[in-house]
């Protein structure tokens, strides 16, 4: 008979078809699971919840039902069990694959899936912390061919040992391990693909190998990992791998791994004052995760023996798991008088720029410190230990420093790019700069979940939300139907009339800031709190509102979503214009040329859209001028507005709707807005390009 089983977590077909009295191959390919493999693929990939159909045998109906009989003593009581903790991590989501496995003899590749039956032999892996010390009762997981491998729950001995069965052949496994009391920890437990196969003992191969089992496999080329195994226990980093060749097969196979002893990278701190190196003069403690006794440097940690004197040691017998891991010690100071820090108003996080294996979730998590800080007036230190390996940016926020009696207190920010390496104790310097700018969306900074930032992204969100250029549907007015802004922005939507029945800009422009921002359009605005006037080296922020003409008289308004300090780079505001007034090469009474978008053919009232539109800035004795981009490139005396100056939305005082993500402008609208603000910049530049090579052969 036919019967229907659903699969459960921990189920692989082998165990399944096992339990039902059948073979793997049977159910892969019985008619009513084409579905399943058309789906899955393979007869190695199973999920929770996938339905199989698998013939097994009729029951035999016995004769007579025989009376049960009693035992003739009741069982005893099972003794009193102490409660393990249940594994509390999620799974990883990554691929993870170890079957088929592959191996390349010859450079040829060929498939070799592991069987299903045969001959099974023992191997042992050494389970180790971050900073190469073993872990006696670890928590583990060992998958082999993607299936749990491991009895729930599993730990090491006492010795940072795990003995398992391998099938014949199995060249690689999929290996998770925690500390004994599962703590929580944003990556743990620590997870890799582990060798169980060396391909062979003493070269390349069987090297690279080694060294990835050990932690050292995130070098572009073998000698970068070489020279990082090397940094590991304070050598000269020649990179040469007949160097360690031998001693990497020794420690990795007979389990006499050492604990890790690296020295600080030079320049680490170069530029740290001189009363806050002191935080820096030794290396963080060593992890207390292991049990074992503190070990001298290069001091075998035992392990490996068989008990007969004979030492485990070959390919497939015995090796070593070291995870992919480092710590880092984080040095924060507040510019520019590099004042006293309150550890209590500062956040720092990390958040990943370029690390492997991380799931999605751990990719976009901010990371706090492990422990607290430690103070020393006008620096703390912040140690975050067990980061996986990669490039980290590394964010800090200062809240209320005081700017003096009756003053609004103000806030700092922080950036800058720290490595995380096997090989270094690793140590960074991270300065707060009060009045720091956000000058572009590709800014770490504007990620970070501080207050400031959240209103600029809120910013960012109205205005993909508010701005018709941005997701406008298709005109219903035959005459501007399927004319676009530039840059693959929406429709045109009627421009507003303004005094003098006079087109303009600013009133639906006004409106727009209002809601967006909570900043009111007009002259007033100069005497409100955040009021920034144009200077020489100053640049608004990505949401701040900036106006453009005079002090008497504001020509234009615009919510800034990109600026810049150079005299000649390119600025990008949400404000929109009168693309009926330009034309695709129009002639300039300079004689330039200047590359515009197609214009819109029809008569009467102009239309316009609130669209994202580059201005090319320039700094001309002092004053801020905003050319229009499609002209200023070919033009020797630029044409546009002044640059008045702009309202900071995050400065103290000044009121703001709601700065959180609401049901209205949410999340995913600001990092739409983020992909479009990418857009309409390489937009720009390709439009200047064609703009100055059109002029070039016009002009000789």
């Amino acid at each position: 008979m036919t019967l229907t089983y659903i699969v459960k977590s921990g189920d692989w077909l082998a165990k399944i078809a096992e339990d039902h009295g059948t073979t793997v191959s049977a159910i892969w390919n019985h008619p009513e699971n084409a579905a399943h493999r058309q789906k899955r693929g393979s007869p190695d990939v199973l999920y929770p919840g996938d339905v199989l159909r698998i013939d097994v045998a009729e029951p035999v109906q016995p004769s007579a039902v025989a009376p049960p009989v009693s035992p003739p003593n009741p069982p005893e009581a099972p003794p009193t069990a102490t409660l393990t903790p249940e594994w509390p991590y999620p799974p990883f989501e990554g691929p993870w694959s170890t079957a088929p496995t592959w191996e390349c003899p010859g450079g040829t590749c060929a498939c070799h899936p592991v069987p299903e039956d045969g001959p099974k032999e023992e191997h042992v892996i050494v389970f180790y912390d971050s900073q190469g010390v073993r872990m006696p009762g670890a928590r583990c997981r060992v998958y082999e061919q993607g299936r749990l491998l491991t009895p729930e729950p599993s730990s090491t001995d006492g010795a940072g040992e795990l003995r398992v069965e391998l099938r014949e052949g199995t060249a690689t496994l999929r290996v998770e391990w925690a500390p004994s009391n599962l703590p929580a920890h944003e990556f743990l437990p620590y997870r890799k693909v582990y060798n169980v196969k060396m391909s062979d003992d003493d070269g390349d191969v069987g090297l690279d190998r080694r060294l990835a089992n050990l932690g050292f496999a995130r070098g572009r080329r073998r000698r970068d990992n070489v020279a990082d195994y090397q940094r590991a226990y304070s050598r000269e980093p020649s990179g040469n791998a007949d160097e360690i060749r031998l001693e990497v097969l020794e420690r990795h196979d007979n389990g006499t791994v050492t604990p890790f002893h690296p020295q600080a990278p030079a320049g680490a701190t170069e530029s740290a004052p001189l009363h806050a190196l002191a935080l820096f003069a030794s290396p963080p403690p060593r992890s207390s995760s292991s049990s074992l006794r503190q070990l001298a440097p290069d001091e075998p940690q035992g392990g490996g023996d068989t008990g007969e004197g004979v030492t485990r040691s070959g390919q497939n017998v015995q090796g070593a798991a070291v995870p992919d891991a480092a710590d880092l010690l984080l040095l924060v100071m507040l510019s520019p008088d590099f004042s006293l820090i309150q550890p209590k108003n500062t956040k720092v996080r990390l958040r990943p720029r370029d690390v492997p294996g991380l799931t999605g979730d751990q990719r976009e998590r901010e990371i706090k410190p492990t422990i607290e800080p430690l103070s020393a007036g006008t620096a703390a230190a912040y140690e975050f230990k067990d980061l996986p390996t990669g490039t980290y940016d590394a964010l800090v926020y200062i809240d209320e420093i005081s700017r003096g009696v009756g003053k609004h207190t103000t806030f700092a920010l922080g950036h800058t790019e720290v490595a995380v390496r096997k090989a270094f104790v690793n140590r960074g310097l991270l300065i707060a700069h009060i009045g720091r700018p956000v000058l572009t969306v590709d800014d770490p900074v504007l990620d970070f979940d501080v207050p400031p930032m959240q209103r600029r992204r809120k910013v960012l969100a109205a205005i993909f939300e508010l701005f018709p250029a941005s997701h406008a549907p298709a005109h219903t007015l035959p005459e501007i139907r399927g004319k676009h802004p530039p840059y693959g922005q929406g429709d045109f939507e009627k421009m507003q009339i303004g005094k003098n029945n006079e087109d303009t800009c600013t009133p639906v422009n006004g409106s727009v800031m209002l809601n967006a921002s909570g900043v009111a359009v007009g002259a007033a605005v100069i005497d409100k709190a955040g009021w920034v006037a144009y200077s020489s080296g100053l640049a608004p922020s990505v949401g701040d509102t900036v106006y453009y003409g005079t002090k008497e008289k504001f020509d234009h308004v615009g919510i800034v979503v990109e600026s810049s300090v150079t005299s000649g780079s390119n600025w990008i505001s949400a404000d929109g214009g009168q693309p009926d007034r330009t034309s695709i090469f129009k002639k300039l009474s300079t004689g330039g040329w200047g590359r515009a978008w197609d214009k819109p053919d029809f008569i009467g009232q102009s239309y316009q859209s609130m669209w994202l539109v580059g201005r090319q800035f320039f700094d001309v004795e002092g004053q801020g001028l905003a050319a229009h981009s499609w002209a200023s490139p070919v033009i020797n005396d630029p044409v546009g507005y002044g640059v008045v100056g702009w309202r900071d939305i995050t400065a103290g005082g000044v009121t703001f709707p709601n700065e959180a993500f609401d049901s209205t402008y949410r999340e995913e609208h600001y990092r739409a807005c983020k992909v479009l603000i990418r857009t309409v910049r390489r937009g720009i530049l390709e439009d200047q390009a064609v703009c100055r090579a059109t002029y070039d052969r016009e002009n000789p």
